[in-house]
């Protein structure tokens, strides 16, 4: 018998237990079967039925499990093919692979893993069952194997494919979730089969990223909208995105958008990447797409472009030129386009040589040594440079720059700059460098004495050589000296400091002294002072000194020379006044004495003479010494009020007379017999010149004298004034006639119609009352006389109480 036929029924001693057969029947069993059981086609094991011994083994169970007969008869199956494992990989210990009583009836099926004899790993399901006899006891135990290692395998890569896709999904979700950009995918109707959480968060507003599948960009942006309706522009986006779609997919290409609106009330601009994807039959299922937050970058290219912008205004504007020179390439870099020259615009910058070759000759060996010392000083940055450049003509050109890259030694190799057009600045320059010298030779040559002092310290900073010499100071011997110690010999208590005496107003006249020299002899001189701005910005003061020695000699030999030249005249007017006026004396003297006329009518001939004669005397004393006593205070316009009307009797008919003299008084301190005489000489004077048609008009105004008005007429006083003038509309004067005018005895009206002293008198009594008088005419333009004269603010005597 082979090994794989059942064999014998082993004796027992003792009878069969309740349920199953003896072991004869069994024995009787299996022969009758046996051909049955060994063309089985399914691996088939028969087992003892009281100690699950393996009897019997078909050809489908050795060819299974690639054993031999001896690896299962006698044994208990599976023992001895250990390790077993449930198909998901737990391990299982044998006895609970099959039942050890088979009168429990079918079991299974169970599946498991074993090795096999060849080593290979085999998935079997295991099903057992009872054969039982007619009377129903248990004959033997069946198994029946059946192999699913193809299915187990199968599912077993089917699983691992399900963790790997698992594993991908999560890394991919997990990507896509950490990722700032917004990554999404829809089907052809737009609606999202993926978002991202950035797209879910940042642009839909949505609760996560579930939310947002099988719905359309629209459909969030309407919900945002609805949700904040009094804010238009809260939400924006949701239009442009389906537009985009919409051109990605009639494109079927991918495609870049720029997409921009507002987010939760806030600007968002995206780069947007889109494409259409297929499945792996090529079929269109729809759009991909990634979108990048470049709100900020899109801000800082506007902020750097508007800054390019200002920065090019700001150029051109200020005629400015950016340069960069790259020294490995030798190549220079002009923003804007050079300025005034021929050169073509080259994007790729212009060689060195080029640029240099433009510079003047006289300035390229300054410029040479600029950029050597740049290139062998580590430590030189920067550079400046002004040179001339031929830009269609010679041009200044002001160039400056630094080192703005150096390599790992310390060599530079890149320098930046800029350059601008400096030749109007370089031309006043020059200009001021020539005036700066025309005005140093001025000064230096000059035939007053300069002094610059300053302001601050009191040192004397510059002298001209007129003041070394004036003064007996060797040659920048005064510079540094304080102008205090310049000692002047006026002051009853020795000699005072000339800083002191300077006369510093705006209005102040020149004023003579005497300054002591370093020899201390005193020097008359004429000084003035006055505050200017140096050119580093410091105040100082401007010293003149003017050395009156040789004027004063030629003063006085000039005051001599007109005081004879005075006294002729006086002597000639007297003599020739005198003589009218004792001619007729005479005469009426020797008809009296010849008995040829009345001697009572000649003597009242030669009384009238006398007194006429002593008039005259009275007239020059007061063109010389007016008396000094004081004087009333009246008011100047009831004087005038009350006097002019005396003066318009027997005036011509066809001379008119216009008095403007106001309502206010003013308040006078003069003898009205003077003003009386004043008001005489200037009415008959403008009477005279009117002839027998024309008019006079005769004004009284009141003024404030400034500094200003007051320099113009020395010896006015500041304050108020009271101003006379008296106008005709005669013949006027020549310049020559008006210089004349205030001379004694001069008169240009024919002999016997006046004698010469009526504006002398005037200006005399003028002077005399600290004001002054002055004649404006022209010839054939009339003549005006204005005479100015100080208010008073003492009281005036009432109405009446000045008589004429």
């Amino acid at each position: 018998m082979e090994r794989n036929d059942p064999g014998p029924c082993r004796p027992s001693s003792s009878p069969p237990r309740e349920g199953f057969a003896s072991s004869e029947d069994r024995a009787a069993f299996l022969s009758a079967h046996l051909p049955l059981f060994e063309g089985f086609p399914l691996a088939l094991l028969l087992t003892d039925q009281e100690d699950g011994r393996t009897v019997f083994a078909n050809r489908e169970a050795l060819s299974l499990l690639a054993a031999a007969p001896e690896d299962l008869l006698d044994r208990v199956f599976p023992h001895g093919w250990e390790p077993l494992a449930t198909l998901d990989g737990t391990p299982l210990v044998p006895e609970k692979a099959i039942p050890r009583d088979f009168r429990e009836g079918t079991t299974g099926p169970l599946s498991f893993t074993l090795p096999s004899r060849k080593g290979e790993t085999l998935a079997l399901s295991l099903r057992s069952a009872p054969l039982r006899n007619q009377e129903g006891a248990v004959l033997c135990g069946m198994i029946l194997l059946i192999n699913v290692t193809p299915r187990w395998r199968y599912e077993q890569a089917l699983r691992e494919s399900e963790r790997r896709h698992r594993e991908v999904s999560t890394l991919l979700r997990s990507l896509c979730d950490n990722v700032p950009d917004l990554l999404w995918a829809k089907d052809l109707q737009k609606r999202f089969l993926f978002v991202n959480r950035a797209q879910a968060k940042m642009l839909l507003n949505a609760k996560d990223t579930e939310e947002p599948l099988g719905k359309t960009d629209l459909h969030f942006a309407l919900r945002e909208r609805a949700a904040h309706p009094e804010d238009p522009g809260w939400h924006t986006f949701g239009e442009i995105c389906r537009d985009s779609d919409t051109l990605t997919l009639e494109a079927m290409a991918p495609s870049r958008f720029d997409e921009w609106g507002n987010v939760k009330g806030e600007f968002l601009y995206l780069d947007v990447h889109k494409a259409p994807f297929f499945d792996d039959q090529g079929n269109l299922l729809g759009t991909v797409g990634c979108g990048r937050d470049v709100t900020r970058e899109r801000h800082m290219e506007e902020a750097l472009a508007e800054s390019e912008k200002r920065l090019k205004l700001a150029l051109e504007g200020g005629e400015i030129l950016a340069w960069d020179w790259d020294i490995p390439t030798g190549r220079v870099h002009l923003t804007p386009h050079p300025f005034g020259t021929d050169l073509p615009e080259n994007p790729e910058g212009y060689p060195l040589e080029q640029l240099v070759g433009m510079v003047h000759p006289d300035d390229l060996p300054g410029l040479e040594e600029t950029y050597q010392n740049l290139f062998q000083k580590k430590d030189l940055s920067r550079i400046d440079q002004v040179y001339r450049c031929a830009l269609g003509e010679d041009r200044w050109v002001w160039s400056r720059g630094f080192v703005s890259q150096r390599d790992e030694e310390g060599k530079p190799l890149r320098v930046t700059g800029v350059a601008q057009d400096v030749t109007d600045r370089m031309k006043i320059r020059q200009r001021q460098e020539r005036s700066e010298a025309r005005y140093r030779t001025l000064f230096e040559g000059a035939l007053d004495a300069f002094l610059v002092v300053d302001e601050k310290t009191d040192q004397i900073r510059e002298a001209n050589r007129e003041a070394e010499r004036l003064l007996g100071y060797p040659e920048r011997g005064l510079v540094g000296t304080p102008l205090r110690l310049l000692p002047t010999a006026t002051g009853p208590e020795g000699p005072l400091a000339l800083r002191d005496l300077l006369p510093l107003k705006g209005n102040a006249s020149p004023r003579e002294l005497f300054v002591l020299n370093r020899q201390n002899r005193p020097i008359p001189v004429q000084t003035t002072g006055k505050r200017i701005a140096l050119p580093d910005g410091e105040e100082a003061l401007l010293v003149i000194l003017r050395d009156l020695t040789p004027i004063l000699r030629l003063r006085g030999d000039l005051l001599q020379s007109q005081k004879m030249q005075a006294l002729g005249t006086l002597a000639e007017g007297m003599g020739h006044e005198l003589n009218n006026l004792l001619a007729p004396l005479q005469g009426y003297a020797e008809m009296g004495a010849s008995g040829h006329q009345d001697p009572a009518f000649c003597f009242s001939r030669i009384l009238e003479g006398t007194k006429r004669a002593r008039n005259l005397v009275r007239k020059l004393l007061l063109t010389s010494r007016p008396s000094r006593e004081d004087h009333p205070r009246l008011d100047w316009r009831r004087f005038l009020e009350d006097h002019v009307s005396f003066l318009q009797d027997g005036l011509p008919p066809e001379v008119r007379v216009e008095i403007l003299l106001g309502k206010e008084p003013f308040p006078l301190a003069a003898d009205p017999a003077h003003l009386r005489q004043i008001l005489l000489h200037l009415w008959s004077n403008a009477l005279w010149a009117t002839g027998t048609q024309g008019t006079i008009r005769i004004r009284l105004e009141r003024v404030e004298v400034d500094p200003t008005l007051a320099a113009l007429h020395p010896g006015l006083g500041l304050g108020p004034h009271g101003i006379l003038s008296v106008e005709d509309e005669g013949c006027g004067m020549s310049e020559e006639v008006r210089s004349r005018a205030f001379e004694p005895f001069f008169s240009t009206r024919e002999a016997g119609q006046g004698t010469g002293l009526g504006l002398s008198v005037v200006h005399g009594l003028a002077i005399h009352y600290r004001g002054t008088v002055e004649v404006l005419s022209r010839p054939g333009a009339g003549t005006r006389v204005r005479l100015l004269l100080p208010l008073v603010s003492a009281d005036i005597p009432p109405e009446g109480g000045d008589a004429p």
